[in-house]
């Protein structure tokens, strides 16, 4: 069984890596993108 997943799409880096590791830390696999054009592509994943 896989656990909650979340794409995260935002454009600073900092903010993104920050985030996204605060949500690993709670459990959540994180895919993570740095625009919408990014992020598109990845929807299939989550």
């Amino acid at each position: 069984m896989r656990g909650p997943q979340i794409l995260l799409v935002d454009d600073p880096a900092d903010t993104l890596r920050t985030t996204a590791t605060l949500l690993r830390k709670s459990g959540y696999k994180v895919i993570t993108a740095q625009s919408v054009k990014k992020a598109e592509p990845l929807l299939d994943q989550t």
